[in-house]
């Protein structure tokens, strides 16, 4: 029986390295490793990642006297700038900071944090061959300590990474994540400093996904002749990092059917031909930043689809959805329960992580489409009729009819529009308004199928029908 777990076979690859200093080939270890451990791999593909462990500790036994030398506790290194030194401890604490295996934080937050100069960091990143599969230890470390006492360096780094309420929600690291992610959300409160680092960490991203967005255009041909001149295209609940399999009868969802029903979408909006498209998103972006909205939330999620990571592919995905869809002027955004930074729904109520993705993308769309977010509701008029937009989680819906109807314009014909309960509902229908649960994007899962929630995915394309009267057209999804 092989001693990896779940693809986690890094340390069991670094053990190996340290025992086998005279192997030089990937190639052979590889094969060595495959034999004694009984793994289910071919050599050619496990090579690549035996060598990403040797590299780095063959490059450096053999070449540490030209690159660098240790005396006294210091790396001692010649650059072009002229001598420098560091400590081991830094070095040490460099290393568990930019390498994925430990914090995984950025240049730019590592430099800060550490006063260093661009020269500074890349000389001794070049020096010490730090990279993002680096080790979490330094060359000199990982070379002068005992295995068994470096397996024991290790996990206790790996706890104290735990005890990191700054990167907490990011953790991604499997070996330590399930044995104690539950018990340490629960002890720390996610904060005010979790949102502005997560803000921070999106803006390094910006000049990455930029370039999506020139697929924007404000423009297209419209289609048949007899299209209306305006639709509002309603879709509630994506659940994004949300992973549900083989239920009896709630279909499969993950990412790659969410693309695909967002791609449906965009196809059947833009089949119309309207002149102006108007969207609204009704809340629950996400699945889950923390990993805890419900006890056992971490079950039905994508192996590491919290914090800024589903936060980054959340955008991403809203990005090439929005490229997709022709004539796009307008989107509204709504905050859902799932869309909270913290498990407990009492500490907050105004869904911040939608807030943040609506924020960004406004920061990315913003000189071409038209946003607003709310966390409660949005009342907006098109083509003379009021839209009113919401979620379904939030004491106003509570109040009923009255207090939905104190948003819209009593002059219009008032079409509420909620998600949340993943079904189709007609909830109030009236000559001078509507209110409807919408269908949702995500399938449901066990809990949903559990207490008999089944229903056919699908969204809803509205417009005035000429007579100042919605015609509401609501579109299954595969």
């Amino acid at each position: 029986m092989s001693r990896i777990r779940d693809n986690n076979y890094d340390e069991l690859i670094t053990n190996y390295v340290q025992e086998n200093p005279d192997i030089k080939s990937p190639t052979k270890l590889a094969r060595i490793i495959i034999e004694k451990e009984n793994l289910v791999f071919s050599v050619d593909s496990f090579r690549k990642k035996v060598g990403m462990f040797m590299t780095p500790i063959n490059i450096q036994s053999s070449n540490k006297g030209e690159r660098y030398q240790v005396s006294n506790g210091m790396y001692h290194w010649k650059s072009k700038g002229g001598p420098m030194k560091l400590s081991v401890d830094q070095a040490d604490e460099l290393f568990y900071e930019f390498s994925k295996h430990g914090l995984n934080m950025t240049q730019m937050s590592i430099r800060n944090k550490h006063n260093l100069s661009i020269r500074e960091w890349h000389s001794l990143k070049s020096t010490l061959w730090l990279y993002k599969e680096s080790n979490i230890f330094s060359p000199w470390t990982v070379d002068n300590t005992h295995p068994n006492e470096l397996q024991q360096l290790v996990e206790s780094k790996m706890n104290m990474k735990f005890m990191d309420k700054k990167r907490l929600v990011e953790d991604e690291y499997q070996k330590v994540t399930l044995k104690n992610y539950n018990k340490v959300i629960k002890e720390n409160n996610i904060g005010q400093i979790a949102i502005e680092k997560l803000i921070d960490e999106l803006y390094d991203d910006l000049n990455i996904l930029a370039p999506i967005i020139t697929r924007i255009e404000s423009k297209c041909d419209t289609g048949h002749e007899n299209a209306p001149d305006t639709i509002v295209a309603v879709i509630a609940d994506l659940h994004i990092g949300s992973r549900v399999e083989d239920l009896n009868v709630t279909t499969d969802f993950n990412l790659d059917i969410l693309k695909q029903r967002l791609t449906s979408v965009a196809e059947k909006i833009n089949k119309i031909g309207a002149k102006h498209v108007k969207l609204a998103i009704l809340g629950d972006l996400i699945e889950t930043f923390t990993g805890l909205n419900h006890k056992n939330t971490w079950q039905s999620i994508d192996f590491g689809m919290y914090g800024a990571k589903v936060v980054k592919t959340t955008i991403e995905l809203m990005m090439e959805f929005f490229g997709m869809i022709h004539n796009l002027e307008e989107i509204n955004g709504i905050g859902g329960n799932h869309d909270r930074m913290t498990s407990d729904n009492r500490e907050d109520t105004k869904s911040q992580v939608a807030e943040i993705i609506f924020y960004m993308l406004e920061k990315l769309y913003g000189h071409v489409i038209k946003f607003k977010y709310s966390p409660l509701v949005i009342h907006k008029e098109y083509d003379g009729i009021s839209y009113l937009f919401t979620h379904g989680d939030k004491k106003v819906i509570r109040n009923g009819l009255e207090g939905m109807i104190e948003h819209g314009d009593p002059g219009n014909f008032n079409l509420i529009l909620q998600g949340h309960w993943h079904t189709r509902q007609t909830k109030a229908d009236h000559p001078k308004y509507k209110w409807l649960s919408c269908p949702s994007i995500f399938s449901g899962n066990w809990y949903s199928e559990s207490n008999g929630w089944q229903t056919q995915p699908g969204f809803l394309i509205c417009w005035n029908d000429g007579y100042d009267i919605p015609l509401i057209q609501d579109v299954p999804l595969k």
